[in-house]
């Protein structure tokens, strides 16, 4: 009698998969992978279907997830496979909104060194996302589930109920938001999910919140509050962090303040980054490293190089000829 493959042979087989264009041949060894008792095949089967697009995957992911409930410490240790066909269920636009409330309602306590943890939060927010995209109910149910989750005991759940609340890209959903940063949260990741939530939605009136947060007691929440405002690339936001730079502003925050201007790459902050550089000053340095990430717009390179060659200063050559190589 032949012996079975080992899991590691199985994964193996179905990473080779990945290369394969869609066939009849492809279906099936797909198909047959869903069943697999390993929750490792289970998932590399399922981020497949999810990268490429394959459609008509949906009931053997249904029988795959379901089957996957059934002793899941055991059968899914770490929620990994049931996270990955909830999102491959979304990239195939599975529309079933009572599958995603249970989804978001599902917990997987598991044990670690401190007691136990949750495993299924991934998972709950990826089907908040699914829930967003449904047709088959209205606005307010939605975001009833969606604030449910932004309650939510683990961290990871409540930032992507953020996220999620900011995808259905309503402006009913601002006021939530806003009042999750105005009452705050125990972790900075979840306020920084708020405040790109809100910037997406509303930047314009928003602004004004986020940069109220540079001020918050959390050091973190403070920088989360900076990042936003240069990851949304818009002049006001950016006319904001320049000001804030140029007044007396906690220390943590000097270089993040550069870092976040740069990365706004609007025409005022590489002006301001610039003449930073020619000042030959000790922020020379940072304002050559944040203007950076932008080497390949336009005629920055250029720009940056005749302004550090101008103040003949070999180490901030050196940094220039390091952050600029092409």
């Amino acid at each position: 009698m032949a012996k079975r493959p080992t899991i590691e042979q199985r994964l193996e087989r179905v990473r080779a998969l990945q290369h394969e264009e869609s066939s009849d041949v492809l279906r099936h060894e797909l198909e047959r992978t869903l069943s697999d008792s390993s929750n490792f095949v289970v998932e590399a089967a399922a981020k497949i279907v999810d990268e490429q697009e394959l459609t008509g995957f949906e009931p053997f992911l249904l029988d795959a997830f379901e089957r996957l409930l059934i002793d899941p410490i055991k059968t899914d240790k770490g929620c990994v496979a049931k996270t990955a066909i909830v999102e491959a269920l979304n990239r195939l636009d599975f529309d079933d909104a009572e599958f995603y409330l249970r989804g978001m309602r599902y917990t997987q306590p598991e044990p670690a060194w401190d007691g136990s943890e949750d495993a299924a939060a991934h998972l709950r927010g990826a089907c908040a996302y699914g829930l967003v995209k449904s047709g088959q109910l209205g606005f307010v149910p939605i975001m009833t589930a969606l604030v449910d989750l932004l309650a939510d005991s683990c961290k990871t759940a409540r930032v992507h109920a953020a996220l999620a609340i900011a995808n259905t890209g309503r402006g009913e959903a601002i006021p939530v938001l806003r009042l999750k940063v105005l009452t705050g949260d125990s972790k900075f990741e979840v306020m920084g999910a708020c405040f790109f939530g809100l910037l997406q939605l509303d930047a314009e009136k928003s602004i004004s919140l986020v940069a109220a947060q540079f001020t918050n007691n959390d050091i973190d929440v403070a920088l989360e509050a900076v990042a936003s405002l240069g990851e949304i690339r818009q002049s006001d936001a950016t006319k904001v962090l320049i000001d804030t730079w140029k007044r007396p502003h906690r220390r943590e925050m000097h270089v993040p303040l550069l870092i976040s201007i740069g990365l706004s790459n609007q025409p005022a902050a590489i002006d301001f980054l610039l003449q930073l550089i020619k000042d030959n000053c000790a922020d020379s340095e940072d304002a050559v490293r944040s203007l950076a990430p932008n080497r390949f717009y336009g005629d920055l390179r250029n720009r940056v190089g005749i302004a550090v060659r101008a103040t003949k200063n070999q180490r901030l050559l050196a940094i220039f000829d390091e952050e600029f190589a092409e």
